[in-house]
């Protein structure tokens, strides 16, 4: 590798011509700094050919495409001026960046990557805010529907500083008018409390704010909730027992089915009884009870951390738990095989993989 300095106006820095090599075929780069930046720029193909003491010029007239000497100079002056140029506007355009004040949209685009990589928000609290945070007309990921874009339609390119409490109150003031809940209005006025909060707190640089303008805007007065209206043990039972006699078939069907088609029929019933009663009594979603497998849980806290997609501690119900003892067992099929049950009910013995006991 040879390299020599280019003298170059004082105006520019001095650039290095070296001379590289790539599958034998020799180029010219020039390197220099800016900024206390190294910099480095291909030329292109060298005008030169290996000889006993390394590198040397070829004879012959220069062919198109390729550098001399003299050539590579010319061209490596060229470089440093395009270099600087773009370097000037490289820094004007990050002053014009930092005396620009901030809009609410940078703002709530930086909280959200602050919420993804540094607090790291659950992805169903990030999809809700990428939905209220959605720019107008942009089409649902399901359906034919597009977002509304409440927030960045009124304050997405205003600067953020600039925002205040009185533009907050119309735009949730015109979330009411349009016929959205409580509930729905509240979700708009916390989110854009939480980036303003966020700027306040967290902010640097141009991304800081000294106050934010949604505190003293008072939430929407929300309905209570209905109350829960759930089944009693009894009734629980009678759901289970109906299930496992196969009242939920159809009675035509039933006298047309063979006999093994009848015990299997018979043995699903009674899965699907204690299926509904395990859910019932822990909590069990329906994804859990399709998954269910692995672990062994005893009655000694009555909590039953089954394996699955997902893992969560259940409860068993203190009163309303099943007395028998439920085995379930990870089938092709069928993903739960009981034993017994709170009536007595038998099914026959099959090995387990998992162990639920209720409390009475």
């Amino acid at each position: 590798m040879t390299a020599i300095t280019a003298v170059l106006p004082e105006q520019q820095p001095a650039a290095a011509l070296v001379v590289r090599e790539h599958k034998g075929v020799p180029f010219y780069e020039a390197k220099f700094r800016i900024a206390g930046r190294q910099v480095k720029r291909r030329i292109g193909e060298a005008w030169l050919e290996r000889g006993e003491q390394g590198w040397q010029p070829r004879r012959g007239r220069v062919k198109a495409g390729f550098f001399d000497d003299r050539g590579a100079h010319v061209r490596a002056a060229e470089l440093v001026r395009q270099a600087l140029t773009e370097e000037a506007a490289r820094r004007q355009l990050e002053q014009e960046h930092r005396s620009r004040a901030v809009t609410f949209r940078e703002l709530a685009h930086q909280y959200r990557r602050w919420l993804q990589a540094d607090y790291h928000a659950k992805p169903a609290t990030l999809r809700d805010h990428d939905y209220l945070l959605a720019e107008p007309g942009t089409p649902h990921q399901r359906g034919g529907g597009m977002a509304a874009g409440h927030i960045m339609r009124a304050l997405g390119d205003r600067a953020a500083m600039t925002i205040t409490s009185e533009e907050i109150r119309e735009l949730l003031a015109a979330l009411t008018a349009e016929g959205l809940s409580a509930r729905n209005v509240n979700k708009h006025r916390n989110l854009v409390a939480a980036i303003f909060n966020h700027a306040v707190r967290r902010g640097t640089g141009r991304y800081k704010l000294t106050e934010n303008p949604v505190v003293g805007i008072e939430q929407r007065r929300e309905r209570k909730p209905a109350a829960l209206v759930f089944y009693t043990p009894a009734e629980i039972e009678t759901v289970a027992h109906a299930l496992g006699q196969g009242a939920h078939r159809d009675p035509i069907t039933r006298a047309q089915i063979g006999d093994d088609e009848r015990v299997a029929r018979r043995a699903e019933d009674v899965q699907d009884a204690e299926a509904v009663r395990l859910a019932a009594y822990t909590g069990m979603r329906r994804g859990e009870l399709i998954a269910l497998h692995g672990a062994t849980s005893t009655s000694t806290r009555r909590r039953s951390p089954f394996q699955g997609p997902s893992v969560r501690a259940l409860s068993a119900h203190p009163r309303a738990a099943p007395t028998g003892t439920c085995r379930y067992q990870s089938r092709p099929q069928r993903h739960f095989s009981a034993s017994s049950n709170a009536n007595g009910s038998q099914v026959p013995p099959t090995s387990c993989s998992a162990t639920v006991t209720g409390a009475a």
